[in-house]
């Protein structure tokens, strides 16, 4: 009888750590779509705002030669201190995109899909997957592969993704699972070897997602800074030597470039 009562005791032990490891999963998985949903959203907006130096380049070299050549030839004939600050809103707007760009970068590597893994792993930084990266793309894929981690994520049937290597590995474990043949150990053993993996890609992803989101906040700092000096150029240089030279056009080439930018 005592015997029963340990094997029931056990069995219930055995379905209640199963019924908790089957919650955390749910929950990872869960917060990993959540953070992917966030993720994919500044994503978005990343390549707006990433885009606005761009369109103001376009500005510069485009048919409207006219209010270009304008534009230099205020700053040509403005004073040393207007010229620093045409210099320093140009430097920031630029560094914005420079951050834009990082913050995609970044935001695009939460994105990305990744294998099972251990908890052991060792992710790289953002700076080490950008240089594999261009290194892959430079080689055609020749170079620049992550090296496989040692242990390797065990194959579970829960997640039945594994690599052609280990092909029969993993269909050993399906012929066994279709045989009827998977204890409640086996589960359990399964759903907390993918908590383990789950955790680890959550915490990659929480990462980068945090990454992204401090260069997108650094952006809108350098966009803000180009911004004001612009406004501080337009409000400040009414009577620039540009500004009188076309005073009949007043004010859509004197300042042109400097009401660009505050308008973006």
């Amino acid at each position: 009888m005592s015997n029963k009562d340990g094997s029931a005791n056990y069995e219930h032990h055995i379905a209640l750590n199963v019924e908790h490891a089957k919650a955390a999963y749910a929950n990872a998985q869960d917060v990993i779509k959540f953070v992917d949903t966030k993720t994919g959203v500044l994503t978005g907006v990343l390549t707006i705002t990433t885009g606005i130096p761009l369109a103001i380049f376009h500005f510069v070299v485009s048919q409207k030669s006219e209010e270009a050549a304008t534009i230099f030839r205020w700053l040509h004939q403005s004073g040393a201190i207007a010229k620093i600050l045409v210099y320093v809103s140009a430097t920031t707007m630029c560094l914005g995109f420079v951050f834009g760009v990082i913050s995609l970068l970044a935001a695009t590597s939460g994105l990305m899909a990744r294998r099972p893994r251990t908890a052991s792993h060792s992710e790289d930084s953002l700076g080490r997957e950008i240089g594999r990266a261009l290194v892959r793309t430079i080689t055609f894929g020749r170079k620049g592969n992550p090296r496989l981690e040692s242990p390797e994520a065990p194959l579970t049937c829960l997640f039945p993704l594994f690599p052609p290597r280990r092909k029969s590995e993993a269909i050993e474990n399906f012929r066994r699972l279709a045989e009827g043949k998977y204890t409640p150990e086996h589960v359990l053993r399964e759903y907390a070897s993918q908590v383990e993996s789950v955790g680890s890609v959550l915490e990659t992803k929480i990462n980068r997602n945090r990454k992204a989101v401090r260069f997108f906040e650094a952006q809108i700092v350098a966009y803000m800074v180009s911004s004001v000096l612009s406004v501080v150029l337009v409000i400040g240089y009414p009577d620039s030597p540009g500004r009188k030279s076309e005073r009949d056009r007043r004010p859509r080439h004197a300042h042109q470039w400097a009401s660009y930018c505050a308008f973006c």
